[in-house]
């Protein structure tokens, strides 16, 4: 028997399904999300270090992390505010006054919706260029 890995499913403001996952916490996939999961070679998402490509080691190092989310789910995912604060959080540990996550959405690295009164957070094309992740050849 083969498991759905969606635990339910939501339409956006768009009229577009929004997949929901089911683990740890919820991860979500919309229509732009799965555009870029055909777009990239979702294998290359977080795997390399990319040094000041985002002009602070804090942005860094949360965008490996949230990049290899979608490496591990094997598609481009997005998760909830709350989560990337945490996990951003964890990444500026060390500092007393570290730079606003929301600077990397104003940028254009990330993109916001909301799904079920929750802010979900996603990654950009220009995102994945800048931390380059392959983008597949299409022939």
């Amino acid at each position: 028997m083969v498991s759905d890995k969606y635990k339910e499913t939501w339409i956006d403001e768009d009229g577009n399904v929004v997949k929901i996952f089911e683990r740890p916490s919820r991860i979500y996939s919309d229509k732009e999300s799965r555009v870029l999961t055909n777009s990239y070679i979702i294998e290359t998402c977080g795997i390399h270090s990319i040094p000041s490509s985002l002009g602070k080691g804090e942005y860094e190092s949360f965008v490996q992390s949230f990049l290899k989310l979608s490496f591990s789910f094997g598609e481009i995912v997005g998760i909830e505010n709350i989560e990337c604060e945490k996990i951003y959080s964890i990444a500026c540990e060390n500092l007393y006054n570290f730079p606003p996550l929301k600077m990397l959405e104003e940028e254009g690295y990330l993109r916001s919706k909301k799904v079920m009164g929750k802010i979900i957070l996603f990654p950009t094309a220009k995102l994945l260029e800048n931390q380059r992740v392959e983008k597949k050849i299409i022939k």
